[in-house]
């Protein structure tokens, strides 16, 4: 006898039969000790999902299939239903890629020609809506921690800041059986990694998550990044650079901060809290000495700042800035220049010859011009800012670790 996909054992166990015989239970609910020896499946092995892939989508290359199995986190119906979807439409990978980041539903919903009853989308949609039927409250926690990255969450991070999550939630951070009750429940359904410290969703199901909390419905898109990029505000220590101590909490949050604040409907929703949440991230990227990483951080920082705010913002101005060191440091001096330059004459115009800031970017851009070997203009340009800022070349050059420093 087969038992697909049983959810309690209580129910289940006047249907076991008692005389011999073999019996086989699948189910997403763990706690089956003292009914039947358990054997946990857990995602594929990176190397069984390439094989599969190249089963399914002959034409894709061993590092194409290692993109789709990392997209899909390995999950045996998702590997299968994206070899299918590739196979029928030949679609390019970066777009399959694309598709999935942007319509998660739609291209898991695909139909890998009847091999299994129910899509990916079609089977989680039915868990889902038996959670917000169930536990309301669970459900919302689930969307939460979908709308982090796909590592473990820290707990603290959804309880020691009551005020920052939706009134439906706070529950949760005021009432220590309430989170009990919910993290038991989707922990026995199937639907989330629940540890000590930490609480952990897949990826597949946080996409389908993200997707669903799509719409004009009381918490939108917008609304889920705001929560989560709230409660990420409220916990990242401040001062990265010069405190040390709050390095390992930032560890366990830069890849959410990284998914959430960097998340379209994030900066469209609270673009000032999004990007100094990204620009702390890199600062804590820098201060770690991880100087590669950072400078895609600061690039969707600045980005995101001049298309929401324009290229006269200040908080604009200070990522342009920040930016143009870390393009320093990895070497990149030409483009270091031009965007100190660039910002140079911004600050010119709206702060004037004598800001503070204007001075820096004075200082800046002399840097950037004495590593390209222009010296004679460096002198110059400290002179153009301030008559008493031109200093020997000895003192324009200082030691790396008085160069400036990024800022928030």
């Amino acid at each position: 006898m087969v038992f697909d996909n049983a959810d309690a054992p209580r129910a289940l166990s006047r249907f076991l039969p008692m005389g011999p015989g073999q019996v086989l239970i699948t189910s997403r609910n763990p706690a089956w000790q003292g009914i039947a020896p358990t054997l946990e499946v857990r995602e594929f092995r990176r190397a069984e999902s390439i094989a599969l892939l190249h089963r399914l989508a002959q034409y894709l290359t061993a590092a194409e299939a290692g993109q789709v199995a990392d997209a899909v986190g390995d999950l045996p119906l998702a590997i299968e239903q994206a070899g299918s979807l590739l196979a029928d439409s030949r679609m390019a990978v970066d777009r399959y890629l694309g598709l999935l980041s942007e319509r998660a539903h739609d291209v898991l919903d695909h139909d890998p020609s009847g091999v299994y009853s129910q899509s990916v989308a079609a089977s989680w949609a039915v868990a889902f809506d038996r959670l917000a039927a169930d536990a309301p409250i669970a459900l919302d926690l689930l969307t939460v921690v979908a709308w982090c990255g796909p590592e473990p969450v820290p707990l603290e991070l959804l309880t020691d800041h009551p005020h920052a999550l939706p009134t439906q939630l706070r529950p949760i951070a005021t009432d220590p059986l309430v989170l009990a009750r919910c993290t038991k429940m989707l922990r026995r359904r199937g639907m989330a990694t629940v540890a000590a410290r930490t609480i952990q969703v897949h990826r597949i199901p946080a996409a389908l998550l993200r997707t669903r909390s799509r719409g004009p419905t009381a918490t939108t898109t917008a609304s889920w990044a705001a929560i989560v990029v709230g409660l990420l505000h409220e916990t990242a220590p401040t001062d990265v650079r010069t405190n040390p101590a709050g390095w390992p909490l930032w560890g366990q949050l830069l890849p959410h901060v990284l998914a959430t604040a960097s998340h379209d409907a994030a900066l469209e929703a609270v673009p000032t809290e999004a990007t100094h949440l990204l620009t702390s991230a890199a600062a804590y990227l820098l201060a770690r000495g991880d100087l590669q990483a950072a400078l895609p951080v600061h690039e969707r920082a600045y980005d995101a700042r001049r298309a929401i705010f324009g290229g006269d913002h200040p908080d604009t101005l200070t990522s342009a800035s920040n930016l143009t060191l870390n393009l320093r440091w990895l070497g990149n001096h030409q483009r270091a220049y031009s965007l100190d330059e660039d910002t140079l004459i911004r600050r010119r115009r709206i702060l004037g010859e004598n800001h503070p800031d204007t001075l820096n970017s004075a200082h800046q851009l002399g840097l950037a011009l004495w590593l390209l070997g222009n010296y004679r203009q460096v002198s110059d340009c400290l002179m153009a800012t301030s008559p008493g800022a031109a200093e020997s070349s000895a003192n324009i050059i200082p030691a790396p670790s008085a160069w400036p420093r990024c800022s928030a």
